[in-house]
């Protein structure tokens, strides 16, 4: 036989499939059909093209067939829709040998066919870096080239992804169209673009299961201010070289920003986890200074074939959201995906939908949690709180849905709402004589970047006539913002309205001391965090010794200061000893609706 090959791609293409025979009936096969299975084929319908023997091997070894253990399906393809009596199959992109030569009358033994060209193929690959792809993901196909000849496709697949094959042709003029392509620009390493095909390959070579992963740098900013940029890449370097030296790690790469992603081999969950903490270790120190402990926070997702139809979501979008649940500070975690995850996505979606027709009906209900001064017990204000009566029936506390509405930006239309529902009870309270204390609402950062923030806010407020100095509003110290400068300076916009300012959790996020002197704060809130720990074990543990030295540094820069999470007489006395301004907390009381709020107001008339 004159066998000619040539090496291609062969893009994505649709087959329908019209007939399914088990491996056994290659006889039965040939004696129904005989040779001229393409001029029966021509009979199905007249626009048929590309009439082609799609071949699906069981099992294919390196070495040549061990057996033929596969079906025969007669197929064709490029006609819309899907003729009846077919099944519709999708071949994704992959690099092919293709075989031409064979004489026809091999229809007549299927097996000696695909096996002679296998034989091929393999004669073909020997100087190439290419493997014949040997698991059951891509077909043989068996095409008529002409009317004495066929041509037999066989699929490949290499160490190097396609553009790296082409751009090696000019290694000179290409090298840099390869690396803006598939390398990273700060390390050289390999980059998503290149994982993500990498990924797309494992489910066809032989990775029936497989673990992929993403993780990233949890303190990556205090390294970027406090070291410098340079620290910053030799930490991103030290990353690199270690995925390339971990033998459970099929491929690696640098993606956006600090974020790293791997695929690796399947093994038991607290194996692999050892593993990668393992991997942490070795690099969980600054390469200049091994006292500074680097943390990562890490998504993990399995890849099951067997699993595959149930999947909605990309491999990457799951990881990325077990990654996201990675929250505690100075600690490495590592977080498998969950269906329980995929559900609560699922439902912040829905919420997102069901947002516009809760604020219509008033399903958000407003809580207010009042704030005292342990010096007299005396009420001073409140915080605002959203609650959701869900569809008129459970009450669901913020923590099932603001993370959500924080991700995408929605907690925008929630905040407005909520300061436009505080000035509405202002203005009530003013006609009927209650005293009026400031209440703090939250400002999100989405809210902050909004060039027109000043006008939106005023103009809520002053609807109302609600005087500026009682809306106190409360930003993050957690919450991260890109530009500092351009926060000060909205800062210093809201407080020359009148507007009162106070930074929530305050000892929760990595801010400078040193912008506590440019921020115009009036109240500085310490994180309940660091009050669990008064009255609790030593007089001088540490979380004792935090929340003093916060009050004495808000006492030095004139800034008043609120404890939060107050919940025993012990903890408010020490709180008041210290010179704290104002508590929050269950010892005076929980949220409150507005109107057992109102009833406090009212006390406070009588007395």
């Amino acid at each position: 036989m004159d066998i000619r090959w040539n090496k291609s791609y062969k893009p994505k293409r649709k087959l329908y499939l019209i007939r399914t025979l088990a491996a056994t009936g290659y006889e039965s096969f040939c004696e129904e059909i005989g040779y001229n299975w393409y001029e029966r084929l021509v009979g199905v319908s007249d626009t048929v093209d590309n009439r082609a023997m799609y071949y699906l091997p069981e099992k294919m070894c390196d070495d040549g067939y061990s057996r033929i253990c596969g079906g025969i399906e007669v197929a064709y393809s490029s006609q819309n829709p899907c003729p009846e009596g077919c099944e519709e199959k999708i071949i994704p992109g992959f690099d092919v040998v293709d075989l031409v030569g064979f004489p026809v009358e091999l229809l007549d033994d299927i097996p000696r066919l695909i096996t002679s060209a296998y034989s091929y193929a393999k004669l073909y690959i020997e100087n190439e870096k290419v493997n014949i792809v040997t698991d059951n993901k891509i077909p043989y196909i068996i095409y008529m080239e002409n009317p004495t000849e066929l041509r037999v496709e066989i699929p490949i697949w290499s160490v190097k992804t396609r553009m790296e094959e082409m751009l090696t042709v000019d290694r000179l003029s290409k090298r840099d169209l390869y690396n803006l392509a598939y390398r990273d620009g700060t390390t050289g390493f390999y980059n998503w673009t290149w994982l993500k095909e990498k990924l797309e390959q494992c489910k066809y070579i032989g990775y029936d299961r497989f673990v992929f992963g993403r993780f990233d740098i949890k303190n990556s900013k205090v390294i970027c201010n406090v070291f410098g940029h340079d620290e910053e890449l030799a930490v991103y370097k030290m990353i690199c070289k270690t995925l390339t030296e971990q033998d459970f790690i099929i491929y690696s790469a640098k993606c956006e920003n600090d974020n790293f992603a791997m695929i690796m081999k399947y093994m038991p969950e607290e194996e692999l986890v050892t593993k990668i903490h393992a991997m942490f270790e070795k690099i969980g120190t600054l390469p200049s200074n091994k006292k500074f402990n680097i943390f990562y926070r890490c998504g993990l997702v399995e890849y099951n074939e067997a699993d595959n139809l149930k999947l909605t979501m990309s491999m990457n979008e799951m990881a990325i959201m077990a990654q996201e649940k990675g929250i505690r500070n100075n600690e490495t975690e590592i977080i498998y995906y969950t269906e329980e995850m995929k559900r609560s996505y699922i439902m912040a979606q829905q919420f997102k939908v069901e947002l516009p027709n809760a604020i219509e009906n008033e399903d958000l209900a407003v809580f207010l949690q009042p704030k005292y001064n342990p010096q007299n017990d005396k009420l001073t204000g409140a915080e605002a709180l959203i609650r959701w009566f869900y569809k008129g029936e459970d009450l669901l506390p913020p923590k099932y849905f603001v993370p959500q509405f924080e991700a995408d930006g929605t907690i925008d239309i929630i905040d407005r709402y909520v300061l436009r529902q505080v000035c509405r009870k202002f203005q009530e309270w003013k006609v009927l004589g209650y005293p009026l204390y400031p209440i703090s609402v939250n400002l999100s950062r989405h809210q902050i970047v909004r060039p027109d923030l000043i006008y939106i806010l005023c103009d809520i407020v002053d609807e109302y006539n609600v005087d500026h100095g009682l809306i106190d509003f409360e930003i993050t110290e957690s919450a991260e913002f890109n530009d500092m400068d351009y926060l000060i300076k909205v800062l210093h916009e809201i407080k020359k309205e009148g507007f009162k300012i106070s930074m929530d959790d305050f000892g929760t996020g990595y801010s400078c001391l040193g912008l506590l002197k440019d921020m115009p704060l009036d109240v500085l809130k310490i994180d309940k965090s660091f009050i669990d720990g008064i009255a609790v074990g030593d007089y001088n543990n540490k979380d004792m010794l935090m929340a003093k030295d916060i009050l004495t540094i808000a006492n030095h820069l004139g800034i008043k200061s609120l404890a939060e999470g107050v919940e025993t007489f012990e903890q408010k006395e020490y709180l008041r000893q210290w010179g704290c301004h104002y508590i929050q907390g269950y010892f005076y009381s929980k949220p409150v609706t507005i109107a057992n709020y109102e009833y406090l107001l009212k006390q406070n008339v009588t007395e």
